[in-house]
């Protein structure tokens, strides 16, 4: 079945239309990208300049450091060891594990993303086929 050439016409707008919906979308998605990737940036160097505030927190909560006059001993001199151990070192590693999980979860959003422009990409691939197409059969149908 024949279609008219007005049916030709119409489809080309729509598809110019489309065209420009897409193109819309995809620059919005690298929008989001960009900003969701600035984000990632800025973690890392976060993390890479505390590393001097994360030893500095672990020196400095040395039994020398915290209670310098104090001859410790025994038992009380292993609780300490064992309470500044713990809580300091997960306290610096609690900082990075966060850090690292808020990287890993921007970057699985850019991930996400990156993909639905490249399926963008593909889309606006076959609308501009389309829209040759049609013209292509305009032409013919007017020559």
């Amino acid at each position: 079945m024949q279609y008219s050439l007005d049916y030709y016409k119409r489809r080309k707008r729509i598809t110019q239309n489309q065209i420009i919906e897409r193109k819309q979308i995809n620059k919005n998605l690298q929008n989001q990208i960009d900003e969701l990737q600035a984000a990632y940036d800025k973690l890392g160097r976060i993390k890479k300049s505390n590393t001097y505030n994360a030893d500095w927190v672990r020196n400095n909560s040395k039994k020398s450091k915290i209670a310098p006059n104090v001859q410790w001993r025994g038992k009380s001199k292993d609780k300490f060891d064992d309470i500044i151990d713990d809580n300091v070192k997960s306290c610096a590693k609690k900082f990075y594990q966060s850090i690292d999980d808020m990287q890993d979860e921007i970057g699985r959003e850019i991930a996400k993303k990156k993909g639905e422009k490249q399926s963008g990409i593909a889309v606006l691939d076959g609308l501009n086929k389309t829209l040759n197409w049609l013209g292509g059969v305009i032409k013919n149908w007017t020559n």
